[in-house]
């Protein structure tokens, strides 16, 4: 009994001090947030992907870098904002890739599967949304970029 009261503060001080320890979140690093694409719960994912590729996995997405699309290791961030489901803000900002990666965003909760989805890209000198079609992978849709952006995924609508 006297080895299990010292065993528990002893258990519980460790846990405290390895909790103390841990490195502070990564901040992203990436596009610049501004107050159109900020909300009160941001959820941000940043990986360090070098030559030999590697994937980062959001929240509503995932990106993946094959091996040689970059020559050193890059801070790779995924931005989803609760206030735009829609959207994945890709960084660093400006980021270019010698191989086409692939992104892939999850169609928005309760969508209808009769219908068609295609991912955009933001052009900010146009300020307009630019589709660049997509492959469906049923939950989500997939297309290969060679640069970050902004990006959304939307059901696409037949004239």
């Amino acid at each position: 009994m006297r080895i299990i009261r010292t065993l528990i503060p002893l258990t519980l001080a460790l846990i405290i001090s390895l909790t103390a320890c841990q490195e502070e979140p990564r901040r992203p690093v990436g596009p610049e947030v501004t107050a159109n694409h900020m909300d009160e719960n941001p959820v941000s994912t940043v990986v360090d992907i070098g030559a030999s590729g590697g994937q980062v996995n959001g929240y509503n997405g995932s990106f993946i870098v094959p091996s040689g699309a970059l020559s050193s290791t890059v801070s790779i961030s995924m931005y989803y904002n609760s206030a735009s489901p829609a959207e994945a803000v890709m960084g660093p900002a400006g980021q270019q890739f010698a191989v086409a990666c692939d992104l892939i965003l999850d169609k928005p909760s309760g969508y209808d599967p009769t219908d068609e989805f295609e991912i955009q890209l933001w052009d900010e000198e146009e300020e307009e949304w630019i589709s660049l079609g997509g492959t469906s992978l049923g939950p989500a849709v997939k297309v290969s970029i060679s640069h970050f952006s902004k990006y959304q995924i939307v059901a696409t609508i037949e004239d």
